[in-house]
């Protein structure tokens, strides 16, 4: 599934940051992308971001989140089946509408304690992508 919400922060953003209110938008979009797109899957729906990580997000920029992006946030934990964490060992695109290689560090360190927090099992995926594209092959066959 495309990051919806780059596609909103590509529209919407303005000096590079997004109010809280539109990260309530965010999350609830995904969710509507997530079910239309549901449907049409062949088997598996991947995505790449959801409200967890808007949620991530809305501390890091606003230093709080509104209480319906918590609730969204909270509700993956029932929604899917099985995470994936890329770690951030690959290269680096340092294009003009990111924040920083120091911001990719510190929110993958964000998103693996907010899993753990929930207590959500998930799968590290490390390498190149054709490792990273075996790795979850071989699990999907494993859980699925």
């Amino acid at each position: 599934m495309p990051e919806y919400g780059r596609e909103y922060w590509d529209k919407h953003q303005v000096g590079r940051r997004l109010t809280m209110d539109q990260l309530v938008e965010i999350a609830k979009g995904h969710l509507v992308r997530e079910d239309a797109l549901v449907m049409q899957a062949n088997k598996y729906l991947f995505i790449d971001t959801d409200a967890s990580t808007t949620l991530q997000y809305s501390y890091y920029y606003h230093d709080a989140a509104s209480e319906e992006l918590v609730r969204l946030a909270h509700a993956t934990t029932r929604r899917y089946d099985l995470f994936f964490l890329c770690e951030p060992d690959i290269p680096y695109d340092n294009t003009w509408d990111r924040s920083g290689e120091v911001l990719r560090e510190q929110m993958h360190r964000r998103i693996e304690a907010d899993l753990r927090a929930r207590r959500i099992p998930f799968h590290r995926l490390t390498g190149d992508l054709s490792e990273r594209l075996d790795r979850v092959n071989k699990i999907l066959i494993m859980v699925m």
